[in-house]
């Protein structure tokens, strides 16, 4: 998108943005997504938002708010449903207590 200081690619950006919601999608119902998928997505926001040096005023800016954007779908991509958290919390628990001492 912006790593080679050459500018902005917009069609990058959305070619990227496009597979980050399709991997958000497909891996919605998995409890763990595959480590090549992890390796990648690990390098997304600091890869992004570093090169935002390479630039000055509004091309800088640009490029930051992209990474923040990423960082937003990168972290849609490896979020737990609420189920699914509340459910592995109950499990971690001693004694079926959930937080705050309520019974399971």
């Amino acid at each position: 998108m912006a790593r080679s200081g050459n500018g902005f690619d917009v069609e990058a950006y959305e070619r990227l943005r496009r597979a980050l919601r399709r991997c958000a999608e497909a891996w919605a119902g998995y409890d763990a997504i595959p480590r090549e998928g992890a390796n990648v997505l690990v390098d997304v926001f600091p890869a992004t938002e570093t090169n935002a040096g390479l630039y000055e005023g509004e091309a800088a800016d640009q490029v930051r708010d992209a990474a923040y954007e990423l960082h937003d779908l990168v972290s849609a991509c490896v979020a737990l449903s609420d189920v699914r958290l509340w459910h592995r919390a109950k499990a971690a628990e001693p004694h079926g207590v959930l937080e705050h001492g309520n019974p399971a």
